[in-house]
C-alpha cells in the first residue's frame, strides 16, 4: 500500500495526507515537500521555486538524489535556508511528479534515471533543510585559527573581504588574501575583480560594484555563489577544510 503526504517548506507541523491518485493536483503547490511511502522504499521531493525540485529515493536502506548530467547547480535556498546539494540534484519540476507516482516499482524508478548517494555529511537529508554544510563550514572558518587547515582561511579571507565590502565598501587591506581565496575556490572572475581592487587603493565602489556583484552572487542572494563554491570544493576535497569525514562540526 502507497502513502503520500505533503507540507509547505518552512512549516514542518503543517502536514496534509494526500492519496497517490491526487498528486498531480496538489503537486503545482509553491515551495512543498512531499513523500510516498511503500513498504520498502519512500520517494521525497522538495520543490525549489517556480520550475524545479531535488528528489530523493530511499530503497534498502540508502539515501540517492535523482541527478541529471549538465545541470551544476550545488546550492539552493528553500524557504530561505541555504543549502547544499550534490551537483545535478536540482532537477525540472516534472522528474519529482514522475518520481512520486512510480514508488511502487522502486526498481524500475531507479533503473529509469541516474541517482547519487546522498553526502553523509548532510544533516538530517529527510527534513526540509536538508542540512546545510555550507554555513557551518563558514562558521567554522571565521573562528579558525592561523594554523588552520588551508581551505578554511581561504573562506575566511574571502568572506571577511566580501563582508566588509558589503557593510564598509572594498578594502585594498584584504584584497590580496581574498583573491587567493577565490583562486582556491576556482572562482577566476571574482579573483581578477578583487585584484584590480588591491591594485588601486582609491577605487570608486559603484563603478566596480555591478561586475562585483555578478560574480559573488546576485542581489537577493549574497554570497551565494561563493557559497556554492565552497559547497563544490569541500564535496571533492573535504580534508582541506580538515573534515575527512565530511563532518563539518568541531
Amino acid at each position: 500500500m502507497t502513502t503520500c503526504w505533503f507540507r509547505p517548506l518552512g512549516d514542518p507541523g503543517e502536514h496534509r495526507d494526500v492519496h497517490p491518485d491526487d498528486l498531480a493536483a496538489v503537486y503545482d503547490s509553491p515551495e512543498a515537500a512531499f513523500r510516498c511511502d511503500t513498504a520498502t522504499a519512500a520517494v521525497i521531493v522538495f520543490l525549489v521555486g517556480d520550475a524545479h525540485c531535488l528528489v530523493m529515493l530511499r530503497s534498502g536502506g540508502t539515501d540517492e538524489f535523482l541527478v541529471e548530467p549538465g545541470n551544476d547547480d550545488t546550492s539552493v535556498s528553500l524557504s530561505g535556508v541555504r543549502t547544499a546539494v550534490p551537483a545535478g540534484a536540482v532537477v525540472p519540476r516534472r522528474r519529482g511528479l514522475e518520481a512520486l507516482q512510480g514508488i511502487d516499482d522502486p526498481e524500475r524508478l531507479r533503473a529509469a534515471h541516474s541517482w547519487r548517494a546522498v553526502p553523509c555529511w548532510l544533516h538530517d537529508p529527510l527534513h526540509e533543510r536538508l542540512g546545510d554544510v555550507v554555513e557551518a563550514l563558514i562558521d567554522r572558518a571565521y573562528a579558525a585559527p592561523p594554523d588552520a587547515p588551508a581551505a578554511l582561511l581561504h573562506v575566511k579571507h574571502l568572506m571577511l573581504f566580501h563582508n566588509e565590502a558589503q557593510a564598509n565598501g572594498f578594502s585594498a587591506e584584504l584584497a590580496a588574501d581574498a583573491a587567493l581565496g577565490a583562486d582556491h575556490l576556482d572562482l577566476p572572475d571574482l579573483a581578477a575583480v578583487i585584484r584590480e581592487i588591491h591594485a588601486d587603493e582609491d577605487i570608486d565602489w559603484r563603478r566596480l560594484h555591478e561586475r562585483y556583484q555578478a560574480c559573488s552572487g546576485p542581489f537577493g542572494d549574497d554570497a551565494g555563489l561563493i557559497r556554492a563554491a565552497v559547497a563544490r570544493r569541500f564535496d571533492a576535497f573535504p580534508g582541506e577544510f580538515g573534515a575527512d569525514d565530511r563532518t563539518p562540526h568541531p
